[in-house]
């Protein structure tokens, strides 16, 4: 019997440690902040309808109304301009609106590295039905009020061969359903349930704490001057004229070249055009290419851009009939890139649309090509699917992930349904085009790159070199106590540690004007 309630006291005091320790609360001016969310993938259920996805982009609210509502069991998969990487202490933090740290609508979080295998953080909860406090949840979003978010570190999640704790690209978060979802220990989770249009966690932000080289991104912001408005390319707009004297418009945004195209044979639009509408009931779009075209150019999001109304995005016409290449994205001065991925959305233009076909499905399909135009990858997102356990109509944007490409010299997005009658014309919307700042560099290199300051191998096993591109530095190894367990002063460029035990450490860099510190894990 004492054996028993000792092992349960001790259990508890992990617990407590664990709490403290591990969720960290995160104000929303906290100056460890270097990023915010910049596009966010709503999914659930349609009886939920409080917020929409791009007020969880940017910084968080300063107060509690501006967010989106998942719904019981909903999630958001969230993206942003630069990888999480694993720092000291928190890697990142999720805002949720709660008024009260007793109004707790909490979630589960995972994190992804290639956005095919997600790993969940351990969560635990000692909450029962009657009792409910903050101090109860472990790893579970949502446990305190909307001046603070939940801060997660990666160390928390065990090692994985599909997961580079110092590439996270995609974080998903997933609403706890009360009184039925368990947590890591298979404790039911319990916390209180609004039901209605607001119902589940309400996201109102995700910021990055630890962080990489910031991506690249082609937002099409600045690209189109005027409000409620499109463009096509056209005889009054076009930039070249090809030998077959077909007319090309080069929108280029952050590097990248989206290609609009007058086909020749019937004097028609195709490949990329720019638009701001919405919602053709109240727009009265104007054209500022002479095209000729009505307001029917708009997306079928419910915002316009990834980044809220009003904002400039993509929208392409695609036709397999068609032999002139469009609807390509490569890099404006001909070189090859790597991709992250890129958001995608239906369009009110496309037939498609308003089709009633019960099996109908409707999807997008990106092909990486290498400089010779052989395919080498290949990556699908269905924007519409009607078959059983499938997607319906699908409103918001969605994130399309092209990591697995690698290096590529061209992507070519082409558009596919079962639906023959509504084969053509077809549309798609596309915004926020993420790619590698380096396509040369490893992610390792990318992370420490940001700070000047290289550690290696990841993890290490018996020993550590520090590189840096300081002329001279001071470098300490200490251990998770801050206790110093070695160090090098006036070091130049390099310095190695042998003979570490397993653990974790950290590597501080001290030079003239600047501080570094990494942490590290010796197996």
């Amino acid at each position: 019997m004492k054996k028993s309630i000792f092992i349960l006291l001790a259990g508890l005091v992990s617990f407590a440690a664990m709490s403290q320790e591990g969720d960290k609360k995160i104000a929303k001016n906290d100056p460890k902040i270097v990023s915010w969310a910049s596009g966010v993938e709503v999914n659930r259920d349609a009886d939920v309808t409080y917020g929409r996805p791009f007020y969880a982009v940017g910084v968080a609210d300063t107060g509690n109304l501006v967010c989106v509502s998942l719904g019981n069991g909903g999630n958001a998969l969230v993206t942003f301009d630069r990888p999480i990487i694993n720092g000291p202490g928190a890697d990142f933090a999720v805002f949720e609106n709660a008024f009260a740290e007793t109004f707790m609508e909490l979630a589960f979080v995972e994190v992804s590295s290639d956005g095919v295998h997600f790993f969940r953080f351990p969560a635990v909860s000692t909450a029962t039905e009657d009792s409910k406090q903050p101090s109860d949840y472990y790893n579970l979003a949502g446990n305190t009020d909307y001046h603070y978010g939940t801060g997660f570190d990666l160390d928390d999640l065990e090692d994985n061969a599909d997961l580079d704790k110092n590439n996270i690209r995609l974080v998903r978060i997933v609403d706890v359903v009360s009184g039925q979802d368990k947590d890591s220990k298979g404790n039911v989770i319990y916390d209180p349930v609004t039901p209605g249009y607001s119902a589940g966690f309400d996201l109102s932000g995700v910021c990055v704490i630890n962080a990489g080289k910031p991506y690249l991104i082609a937002d099409m912001e600045n690209l189109l001057s005027q409000e409620n408005a499109y463009e096509l390319p056209s005889a009054e707009n076009f930039d070249e004229v090809a030998a077959d004297n077909s007319k090309h418009k080069n929108y280029v945004s952050n590097g990248l070249l989206f290609p609009g195209v007058v086909e020749p044979t019937y004097s028609m639009a195709i490949g990329w055009g720019l638009s701001n509408i919405t919602n053709p009931a109240t727009a009265s779009a104007t054209s500022v290419s002479g095209t000729g075209w009505d307001n029917n150019y708009y997306a079928a999001a419910d915002t316009c851009g990834v980044d809220g109304s009003g904002k400039v995005y993509l929208q392409g016409y695609y036709s397999s009939y068609n032999s002139e290449e469009h609807m390509v994205v490569e890099k404006a001065d001909g070189k090859e890139f790597t991709p992250e991925g890129v958001y995608v959305a239906q369009s009110m233009s496309s037939f498609i649309y308003e089709s009633e076909q019960e099996d109908l499905w409707f999807k997008v399909v990106a092909e990486g090509l290498d400089n010779t135009g052989a395919a080498v990858k290949t990556a699908e997102l269905y924007l519409r699917d009607a078959r059983q356990g499938g997607v319906g109509n699908r409103s918001d944007w969605r994130w399309l992930d092209l990591s697995s490409f690698g290096t590529v010299s061209k992507i070519k997005f082409s558009l596919q349904t079962n639906d023959a009658a509504y084969y053509i014309p077809m549309y798609l919307c596309l915004d926020n085009f993420v790619y590698q700042n380096d396509a040369t560099q490893s992610a390792l290199t990318v992370n420490n790159a940001a700070e000047g300051i290289t550690v290696y191998p990841v993890p290490a096993k018996d020993y550590v070199t520090v590189g840096f591109d300081f002329d001279r530095a001071d470098v300490y190894l200490t251990d998770v106590y801050g206790r110093t367990i070695n160090s090098v002063n006036g070091a130049v460029n390099n310095v190695r540690f042998d003979n570490l035990s397993a653990g974790v450490y950290f590597v501080k860099v001290v030079s003239a004007n600047k501080t570094v510190t990494k942490k590290i894990i010796v197996r």
